[in-house]
């Protein structure tokens, strides 16, 4: 059996990039490589976007996943030589490294002129209230109709802030944007009407990926997507492939 090719980036990660330091989680590496998974099978393109570099680790794992022809933009106040080369030797060309303030990526011409152009948006900055809202904002400005928004340190209690003021967005733009998916320290946001493609493909394969790579989590979905339910991960409860309602673990509501 051939190996899915969402899987031989993620072995070829594992294996050549590895030992980047950081804070990105095994567990969030394996769900980057479930949604960027699908994005495949959806036939999902577009760019690239990382606000909040660090060492490079997810900066690689996106730079791996995306088109050789689709550009990666990572933005951080300091980016040292060993990151960028770090970058540079998974995605060769068509990368642009922005030193400045988050706040003003728009301000670049090639981000300003590019509205709906992004098909994921990573948002590990400054961990202020303030300045993570301007950050999704912009995400929001730049990731397209299918697109995925990942937002680092939700629920995380030493930056509550985060988890504030994403449910902020959300209920500011509730016509545009739903909470998809949580776990592993992030949350990702997508366009409502991407919402039931991506809802469909978690409800079916994530179980059995996370089962795959050993992640000892299980998927639930505990209410109504309008009750500000969305699919998450966390301890295990029983071997339901999804745990669903309380009153009844074996339904999943949509």
């Amino acid at each position: 059996m051939s190996v899915p090719q969402e899987s031989v980036t993620l072995q070829r990660y594992r294996t050549g990039f590895g030992e980047i330091p950081g804070f990105f989680q095994f567990e969030s590496i394996v769900l980057w490589d479930f949604f960027f998974a699908a994005q495949v099978n959806f036939w999902v393109t577009g760019d690239f976007l990382e606000i909040g570099v660090y060492k490079g680790r997810s900066a690689v794992l996106g730079a791996l996943y995306i088109r050789p022809e689709e550009k990666a933009v990572f933005v951080d106040l300091g980016l040292p030589e060993e990151t960028r080369e770090l970058i540079q030797r998974a995605k060769p060309q068509n990368n642009l490294f922005l030193e400045r303030r988050s706040a003003d990526v728009l301000s670049e011409i090639p981000l300003r002129d590019s509205p709906k152009s992004f098909r994921w948006c990573h948002i590990d900055g400054d961990h202020t209230g303030y300045s993570a809202m301007q950050d999704i904002l912009s995400a929001a400005y730049l990731v397209n109709e299918r697109g995925i928004i990942c937002v680092d340190d939700f629920f995380n209690f030493r930056y509550p802030q985060l988890t504030a003021v994403v449910h902020q967005f959300l209920r500011d733009h509730s016509l545009e944007y739903r909470l998809l998916f949580c776990g592993a320290n992030k949350c990702y946001i997508c366009r409502s009407g991407a919402y039931a493609m991506y809802e469909g493909y978690i409800r079916q394969n994530l179980a059995s990926h996370l089962r795959s790579y050993g992640v000892q989590s299980q998927v639930y979905k505990t209410s109504y997507s309008n009750d500000g339910g969305c699919f998450s991960m966390w301890t295990p409860d029983g071997d339901r492939p999804i745990y669903g309602m309380d009153e009844n673990p074996d339904f999943v509501p949509f």
